[in-house]
């Protein structure tokens, strides 16, 4: 069934659009389904074929053995080339949907990678022609620009990963694992605003990569030299230039704090730089929190 609106229709029943959610591995729960399942539909053809295929077949074997029998397969040849033709076909549409969601989501990752390679590449360039020209001060506006960059660009990644796998159809899935009550194991799409029964929308756990800002000891200002030491003073210079390295967790590490998780949602993301407590509170009370942090950006 296709969602059209918000409002109902003044259709009879099991006819009204909506669109529905649901576990697809609860068979027996989609069997025992009547809003918006086809089953309620071919029900009573099943009964009605059922009894009239049983009756035939006592008929043929015990009261009237000399019925002729169908010996030409071409009538079953027919249906099975027809079954078998729109099971490959809407399995070929299923399979094409996938991978051009997978397309999308390595364009989008890609896209934003770009975004910040050219924002780290303009401001590493500015960066450097203002250390020549020995305006220290707005260097160091610039570098904090460039972290604060960095984390916002990582904190969207991360945002789109918690929205990823925490979908619609897994949120069902996790219902059912959770047993949840029978009758919220298909629902429609607007019942997940108001009810969170799975705990999906609260703020993935966030892994922080720490950026740890070092000078070496030297006897001098960079500014400060003469003509005749300028290449002295140049290896002095890059030995005791601020540098950001970022302190990643190892693997041992990650499997560690991993290995106790059962709900895949619950693995933690990793950004760079921690949260502000006003970041965290604008991320916890947002619903769209991929549109909060790129207006941040």
């Amino acid at each position: 069934p296709i969602l059209r609106g918000t409002k109902q229709h003044n259709l009879r029943d099991g006819d009204r659009l909506a669109m529905l959610l649901y576990d697809n591995r609860a068979r027996l729960r989609l069997f025992l389904q009547l809003q918006g399942s086809i089953y309620r539909r071919v029900w009573l053809p099943l009964l009605v074929i059922g009894c009239y295929s049983t009756g035939l077949y006592f008929l043929a074997s015990r009261w009237m053995p000399e019925l002729p029998l169908m010996e030409s397969p071409f009538a079953v040849q027919s249906f099975s080339t027809l079954i078998a033709f729109a099971v490959c076909f809407r399995t070929n549409i299923a399979w094409n949907r996938f991978w051009e969601s997978c397309k999308d989501i390595t364009l989008m990752f890609s896209q934003w990678s770009e975004a910040l390679i050219n924002t780290q590449s303009f401001l590493n360039s500015t960066i450097k022609r203002l250390d020549q020209e020995k305006d220290a001060d707005k260097v160091r506006r610039l570098q904090q620009v460039r972290l604060e960059v960095t984390h916002y660009f990582s904190l969207l990644s991360a945002v789109a990963v918690e929205r990823l796998t925490r979908g619609d159809i897994f949120r069902m899935r996790v219902r059912r694992q959770k047993g949840v009550d029978w009758r919220k194991h298909i629902v429609m799409r607007e019942e997940l605003r108001g009810q969170d029964l799975t705990g999906a929308r609260k703020l993935i756990g966030m892994r922080v990569i720490s950026v740890a800002q070092h000078r070496m000891s030297r006897q001098m200002s960079p500014f400060d030299v003469d003509d005749e030491d300028a290449d002295d003073h140049l290896a002095r210079m890059q030995r005791g230039r601020r540098r950001m390295s970022l302190l990643v967790p190892s693997a041992t590490q990650l499997f560690a704090e991993t290995k106790d998780i059962k709900d895949n949602w619950e693995v933690p993301v990793s950004i760079v730089g921690d949260l502000s407590k006003d970041e965290r509170l604008a991320l916890i009370s947002s619903k769209v929190r991929m549109h909060l942090v790129l207006g941040w950006i």
